[in-house]
């Protein structure tokens, strides 16, 4: 049987002539395969960014086509390859929706893809194909063993596996959103303490013992390599010191988030844990533009992302059951965003079943803003900074992080958000460098 290997944002994968394939899903990022027919090598490069930027160390050389490149040539031919005989496909670097000025003046896609075919004409290797620039996602796959490769839209090979438009009886949403299981109190008392001014380790500690599986799931994720302690940690208290008190506040909120997405990880998700993933990817990449903008607090932004999604769990069963039809009306000619698509087919929406969710849940109001409003632009008035930066999160990470979950936005979106936080190419590449991609694992367990 063939193995599959997914290669991650910053990775590459080398290999002789074997029984696996290796894919990447691309959207603004550029994906890389190089076959040698003579010395039967092959290998797929998932390149994240153009370059480093002047404020960071180089300690991920794979993550930029400046650094990247040599050392995957060098690889390839430490297999025996030898660049005469190999021949490359070039796919990715999509703007990713309608173009904007906005999109152009970054177009890190653009420059990244620039990069790789600069690199590939000075090694005089023969290109097979070039698939770069355009508004979608796509899946690269390349074959070592019969040193074929495919090109396809993503999501599309999943349409002929989802249920036909023809489904029996769907419950209505006010029925689903009243099954959702309430969120446990202990986790709104969280979110509370993450936005307190004052926080007491003591009140933190205390909480989170009186659930022995909760305490033992947060162990183990501080000792993961998802947070990478200098120093192992056994207890509750030890996490408190060593990771400070809203770090684990935050890691039990990302527990107890997981559990309601799980719910929900057949309609959106284009792989397992798909949504929460993103969701967690979007937490992460907010928490850094707080940071850097300085107009909200890192931890407002970080549980505005992990929670911005949470319409979807309602609206899952819905997506699952009408998929291809869901699809083709997501990328017809009409170019319906994810939001028209939702309203023209269940007249709702994600962010406005999520709105209910809030409303019932009780949770604070910045957060059901956010929740509410991080698709509508003319709404942004409401809490602007909040709101730029979830949309902004949103989006950086469906463009550098596809193939978790459905999507497609308005380009208006982008430009605005871009302006109002003054957010320079380099500094978009400086948040780029700081979000985990590859680290956006599920935490697993039961709760």
């Amino acid at each position: 049987m063939n193995r599959l290997e997914t290669v991650p944002s910053g990775e590459y994968f080398v290999t002789m002539s074997s029984d696996i394939s290796a894919q990447a899903f691309l959207g603004s990022c550029v994906g890389l395969i190089i076959f040698d027919n003579v010395a039967r090598v092959g290998g797929l490069y998932h390149i994240l960014l153009p370059e480093p930027s002047s404020s960071l160390s180089d300690d991920s050389p794979h993550k930029y086509a400046s650094k990247g490149l040599p050392l995957f040539f060098e690889a390839l031919e430490k297999k025996g390859a030898k660049k005469e005989n190999m021949q490359a496909v070039v796919a990715g670097g999509a703007l990713m929706g309608d173009v904007s000025n906005v999109d152009l003046q970054l177009d890190i896609g653009g420059r990244t893809s620039d990069i790789v075919l600069g690199y590939l004409s000075d090694c005089q290797i023969e290109l097979l194909r070039v698939e770069i620039g355009g508004y979608f996602g796509y899946k690269i796959t390349a074959d070592f063993r019969t040193f074929d490769y495919s090109i396809e839209l993503i999501g599309s090979n999943i349409v002929g596996r989802r249920k036909h438009e023809l489904v029996g009886e769907i419950e209505d949403i006010d029925t689903v959103i009243q099954k959702i299981k309430p969120i446990p109190q202990i986790a709104l008392k969280v979110i509370r303490m993450i936005h307190a001014d004052d926080v007491s380790m003591s009140v933190i500690g205390k909480e989170i013992r009186q659930d022995q599986v909760l305490t033992a799931r947060i162990i183990q994720l501080s000792n993961s390599a998802f947070v990478n302690p200098r120093y192992r940690i056994d207890t509750i208290d030890e996490a408190l010191v060593m990771l400070g008190e809203r770090r684990v506040l935050l890691l039990t909120l990302s527990i107890f988030t997981e559990l309601y997405y799980k719910e929900a990880d057949n309609g959106y998700s284009l792989c397992k844990g798909g949504l929460f993933q993103h969701s967690l990817g979007v937490a992460h990449a907010a928490e850094e533009i707080a940071r850097m903008t300085r107009l909200i607090e890192p931890e407002l932004g970080y549980t505005a992302g992990l929670l911005h999604d949470i319409g979807k769990i309602v609206l899952d069963q819905w997506v699952d059951n009408f998929y291809p039809m869901f699809y083709r009306n997501l990328y017809s000619d009409e170019n319906l965003t994810l939001i028209e698509v939702e309203r023209k087919l269940f007249n709702i929406d994600h962010t406005m079943a999520g709105a209910e969710l809030a409303q019932l849940w009780e949770l604070p109001e910045s957060l059901a803003q956010a929740i509410k409003f991080h698709h509508n632009l003319e709404k942004f008035d409401k809490s602007p900074p909040l709101l730029h930066i979830i949309n902004f999160a949103n989006l950086l990470l469906s463009y550098f992080k596809t193939g978790l979950v459905v999507n497609k936005f308005d380009a208006q979106n982008l430009s605005a958000s871009v302006n109002y936080l003054k957010l320079s190419p380099d500094k978009i590449i400086q948040i780029l460098e700081r979000i985990p991609f590859n680290n956006l694992q599920s935490f697993g367990g039961n709760i």
